[in-house]
């Protein structure tokens, strides 16, 4: 993977992880955080390299509810790439 397609890519994690209501440490921009409900004991924290994941959470009800998010927009931008290749073959 060159430099702009890391950076593509990161732009484009950044923004699904923003949707999720996560924030992004200042230390190091690869760690997203979500402690809203730290209170409760609930927490989310996942780390990102080009192709790997580490999801740190209080439970498996937290991973999997933050996986079925993240797969959902995954999802979404697969569709909305696949849509814009088509239509710029097709036109």
């Amino acid at each position: 993977m060159s430099k702009q397609e890391a950076h593509c890519f990161y732009k484009l994690l950044v923004e699904m992880i923003e949707k999720l209501e996560f924030l992004v440490t200042q230390s190091n921009k690869v760690v997203f955080y979500d402690f809203s409900k730290i209170k409760n004991g609930i927490y989310t924290i996942v780390t990102a390299t080009i192709d790997n994941f580490t999801i740190t959470t209080d439970s498996n009800t937290s991973a999997d509810l933050f996986l079925n998010k993240f797969k959902h927009y995954i999802k979404l931008i697969f569709f909305l790439f696949y849509f814009s290749f088509l239509s710029f073959l097709l036109f």
